[in-house]
């Protein structure tokens, strides 16, 4: 199972490195969102539910705004790839 929750954080890494909030941030600035977006996808959250603890986080964590749009887009291609990735 440790494996498997590696596995899937450093996928999500790579979707919210890709998304790049932060322009030139280093690899590990959105460890923290990853954590709790790896927690809430195992907990069962949907794309509604991902997109405002994004917006959340970086709101919160982060002390910037993101436009629900844009995090609903993230959010998305998570949960795509979570049931793509049949962990859902």
């Amino acid at each position: 199972m440790k494996n498997e929750v590696r596995r899937q954080s450093s996928r999500v890494r790579e979707i919210v490195s890709a998304w790049d909030a932060i322009p030139g941030s280093p690899r590990d600035e959105y460890d923290c969102l990853v954590d709790h977006i790896v927690s809430a996808l195992h907990r069962g959250a949907d794309v509604p539910t991902l997109a405002k603890l994004i917006e959340d986080e970086c709101r919160d964590h982060f002390g910037m705004p993101v436009d629900l749009q844009a995090a609903l887009l993230l959010a998305e291609r998570i949960g795509d790839w979570w049931v793509a990735d049949g962990t859902s």
